[in-house]
């Protein structure tokens, strides 16, 4: 199959995905807010994937990583607990630090390293921004 042909074994899946594209490519060429723009993808993907939730991360000049948005992430990344805020902020730093898509198992890592502190599958990867800091996904 050529890279332009649809596949036959989910047309609502790709008609979903297509129509994503199709509004995410006119918002971007829009004068949209950074926050609406990520609204857009999120809600979008998030309902697309059937995922449990999302979220955009930008690093404050502290050095912590604060949502710009999120999609139904608080039930996911409980701040309370020092131990998962403190691996979720590792797990943003190091996806911030690779150009590269990466989908993390439940619980992966290794003794010194957490890669993944949660009981959900995570897809993450960074946002390239033309200025400013850099973001999460």
């Amino acid at each position: 199959m050529s890279s332009t042909e649809r596949p036959t074994t989910d047309g609502n899946a790709w008609d979903q995905l297509e129509q994503l594209v199709d509004k995410l490519h006119d918002l971007a060429r829009t004068p949209i807010d950074a926050v609406d723009f990520y609204r857009a993808l999120l809600d979008g993907a998030v309902a697309m994937l059937a995922a449990d939730g999302g979220a955009v991360w930008q690093r404050t000049p502290d050095g912590r990583w604060d949502p710009i948005y999120q999609a139904n992430l608080r039930h996911l990344v409980d701040d309370r607990d020092a131990d998962i805020a403190a691996a979720h902020q590792q797990l943003l730093t190091r996806a911030s630090q690779n150009r590269a898509v990466s989908m993390l198992s439940p619980g992966s890592g290794t003794a010194e390293t957490v890669e993944n502190p949660f009981d959900a599958q995570v897809l993450v990867g960074t946002v390239p921004v033309e200025s400013g800091p850099r973001r999460v996904i």
